[in-house]
């Protein structure tokens, strides 16, 4: 007798639970259009985003509720410090020297250029959302529901690519999402060796806090600086560092997982 997989094993059943989840949420977009003409818009227009992660859990849940499979999050961190410390700095490597020039790169490509902001100009709810709440809710999600879905399904390399494309595509700007897809095949990988999605939250926290600190530093040094030389005169020297940490963080950890 096979045993039971967890919903959502298949690409398919993810794509078709993200889908549905999106048409259902679709409508509060007009509410929100509407609340926001009365209330602060910067909270109004998180709504939709934070229902369709909360529905897309709770569908997850009880289909599987229904199936008989038991599904819990694992949220115990992995007490070996070298091996955090080094995933830390990974992510913050990867996001200074790798992908904040992959999605310069890619704009420029595309021609869309985005006026540079300062990150930290208001400290307020977007900045909470942005560095802890969405980190926390895209690791439940794609880490926690559908790469340990698809663990029951598929190999791990095709889990780990799979969830990572879906990841990635969610995201729907092309410089994002390409971006994302690396972030996620690292993160699904730490997921694996891991299983802790506590892990995978603080390095999601951690790369998009990355990001807006790159940002306000790029902001006080010039917003007309070419894609490959975003970080002025240093730029060169920032990316061939940070492709440098990212390489020994990464055969460190590989040699951190031998041990356990």
């Amino acid at each position: 007798m096979k045993s039971k997989k967890i919903f959502p094993s298949t690409i398919f059943s993810a794509v078709i639970l993200i889908v549905c989840t999106i048409v259902i949420v679709a409508p509060s977009l007009f509410f929100t259009d509407y609340l926001s003409l009365y209330l602060n818009k910067e909270y109004i227009d998180r709504i939709p985003v934070f229902i369709f992660f909360l529905l897309i859990l709770l569908f997850s849940f009880f289909i599987n509720q229904k199936r008989g499979i038991a599904v819990s999050f694992s949220f115990k961190l992995p007490i070996n410090l070298s091996l955090i410390g080094f995933s830390i700095l990974l992510v913050i490597a990867l996001q200074v020297g790798i992908n904040s020039i992959l999605c310069a790169g890619i704009n420029n490509l595309l021609d869309n250029h985005y006026p540079i902001k300062n990150s930290f100009e208001v400290i307020n709810f977007s900045l909470f959302s942005t560095v802890l709440l969405s980190p926390f809710l895209e690791e439940l999600l794609f880490r926690g529901t559908i790469l340990k879905g698809f663990l029951s399904n598929y190999s791990v390399v095709k889990s780990i690519v799979y969830s990572s494309v879906i990841f990635g595509l969610i995201h729907f700007a092309p410089a994002t999402i390409i971006c994302a897809i690396i972030l996620g095949l690292f993160f699904g990988w730490l997921y694996y060796k891991t299983d802790s999605i506590t892990l995978t939250f603080i390095l999601h926290a951690v790369a998009n806090f990355t990001i807006l600190v790159t940002e306000y530093f790029r902001y006080h040094i010039s917003d007309n600086l070419s894609w490959y030389n975003i970080y002025g005169k240093y730029s060169f020297l920032i990316i061939f560092l940070s492709v440098l940490v990212v390489i020994v963080c990464f055969v460190q950890l590989i040699k951190q997982f031998r041990k356990l």
